[in-house]
């Protein structure tokens, strides 16, 4: 079963509240990274209480499991920060266990597809995690129209809430999804991407694929970069690689300049960063070459083809390759 079909998001009763309550510790705890909090003399952190998300008909308590495990919580309420919203999100919790797998954006996209409208969300700009989560998913969410302001204490200060810290506040506007499971859009236009518009599909298809397949490494993408210089120190070869997401190696480019071929540097390279990489975890390396290129080198050493290109480019073979470490 995928991770995405475990992960539930449960309407919390009255009798949820001291387990809510009581998860707000590591909550807190969990923030002291970015926030620089002391720890308390009795051992034990402190939260506000969050008795009256379970009294007032107006906010929401959910608690979020994957599989049967109890994985963090969210609670809803309609508090005004810049202006009128149909929703808030007062708190939003994940434990640790199950952070960077995906859970959170699961969680979050339900939860705006539930609970269409106009949102706000307030982060410590110190909590620079939450910061960074936010505006990965806000801007698929409300399809990049929101608006991100950063407010002072003074700012913040009311009645309501005499003693604020400073936040950044989002504001944006969700809308549900149909029975055709497609989003009730504005008009769109196909656009040149930008560097950030780039980045932002890349990191999302990184979680999605960690949502599917939980990654085995910390790093999802480590560069395995290594050169020859001769006693000039100039680069003769070099070998640039990546490990990726589940330990795997690609090899990207094995190249050593025309004056110093036949003479073991490309398998030098080869071996030490096979050699690298299986010290890392890693247990299968996979590559492409064209015909005009290195096949017979590979093949020499250890691997073997498992597809061919015809007619790239035209008259030509591009052959990907793979061997087990």
């Amino acid at each position: 079963m995928r991770l995405d079909q475990q992960i539930h998001l449960i309407p919390a009763r009255s009798e949820d509240y001291p387990v809510i309550q009581n998860m707000a510790r590591f909550y807190v705890y969990d923030r002291t990274a970015y926030m620089g909090w002391e720890c308390p003399e009795s051992g034990l952190f402190e939260c506000i209480d969050f008795k009256h998300y379970f009294e007032n008909t107006d906010e929401k308590a959910f608690l979020i499991k994957v599989s049967n495990e109890i994985a963090g919580f969210v609670l809803l309420d309609k508090m005004q920060l810049l202006e009128p919203v149909d929703w808030n999100m007062g708190e939003f919790f994940v434990l640790a266990k199950f952070q960077g797998k995906g859970v959170a954006s699961t969680v979050a996209r339900q939860i705006f597809n539930e609970h269409p409208g106009k949102w706000s969300i307030a982060v410590m700009p110190e909590n620079i995690k939450a910061v960074n989560f936010w505006r990965k998913i806000i801007p698929e969410a409300s399809h990049g129209d929101y608006n991100e302001v950063f407010k002072t204490e003074g700012e913040l200060r009311s009645a309501e809430n005499p003693d604020p810290h400073a936040m950044n506040i989002i504001t944006f506007e969700t809308k549900a999804m149909n029975w055709n499971n497609e989003l009730d859009v504005k008009p769109f236009e196909i656009v040149k991407s930008q560097r950030t518009d780039a980045e932002f599909i890349d990191n999302n298809i990184v979680e999605y694929n960690n949502s599917k397949v939980v990654f085995l490494q910390h790093e999802a993408f480590k560069s395995l970069n290594y050169c020859i210089k001769d006693d000039k120190g100039l680069v003769i070869a070099g070998v640039n690689s990546l490990m990726y997401c589940w330990r795997m190696l690609y090899i990207d480019v094995l190249f050593t300049i025309s004056d110093s071929r036949a003479k073991g540097f490309g398998s030098r390279l080869l071996t030490y960063v096979e050699k690298e990489a299986k010290q890392l975890g890693a247990t299968l390396a996979h590559l492409d070459t064209f015909d005009f290129q290195a096949k017979d080198f590979y093949i020499k050493h250890g691997y073997e083809v498992f597809g061919v290109l015809d007619d790239c480019p035209q008259g030509h073979k591009r052959y990907y390759m793979k061997k087990a470490l």
